[in-house]
């Protein structure tokens, strides 16, 4: 008998996020393509998001590539990646800061939760590591709802300082430093 408090009018959401795990190597194809096609209709989609995917990996700077997954298939995708920290000295490492980017998800599916489910796993995932903090370049609007907020202590040399934005995962204010991205995200 069914149960008379559920609701049978639930109809199958394609949108819906089943699971969010690693990528696998036989998904690399899929996932270029997907970072690709994520992109392609905003104004910098000129294809550069999945070289530096590709380039992250490629180099060995991934410390996490996790892909969404629905119906089966991945059909988002972010990086997270370390950042250099360099201290107002100008000598000083600072480890335990990260970067999260570019995050993908495919065009029919974007704005179904995708991005935000897969923000917040890579967030809980360098919380599992210790990290002190970790940094984004891009979308304020997006980024802010998950805690992000302009870089206060960290400096992107060359960017722009708006769309900069931090987050600590330690509780205690970020340090006061210079941050260097990759060279494969820097286009190096």
């Amino acid at each position: 008998m069914a149960d008379p408090n559920e609701n049978t009018n639930l109809a199958f959401d394609p949108t819906h996020v089943t699971h969010i795990r690693p990528e696998r190597k036989a998904e690399v194809g899929v996932i270029n393509a997907l970072v690709m096609q994520a992109f392609a209709d905003l104004p910098d989609g000129d294809g550069h998001q999945s070289f530096v995917v590709e380039k992250l990996r490629n180099d060995g700077d991934l410390t996490f590539s996790f892909v969404s997954i629905n119906e089966g298939r991945p059909v988002g995708h972010i990086a997270v990646f370390p950042v250099e920290v360099t201290a107002e000295d100008g000598k000083t490492k600072i480890d335990g800061v990260y970067a999260l980017g570019p995050v993908a998800v495919l065009p029919d599916l974007q704005s179904a939760g995708h991005g935000s489910a897969l923000v917040n796993h890579a967030i809980g995932a360098l919380h599992g590591l210790g990290a002190k903090g970790v940094v984004v370049y891009g979308d304020v609007d997006f980024f802010a709802r998950f805690g992000f907020s302009k870089a206060e202590t960290l400096v992107y040399p060359g960017h722009d300082a708006d769309a900069f934005q931090a987050l600590s995962l330690d509780g205690e204010k970020l340090p006061q430093g210079t941050v260097r991205f990759p060279a494969a995200y820097e286009g190096e």
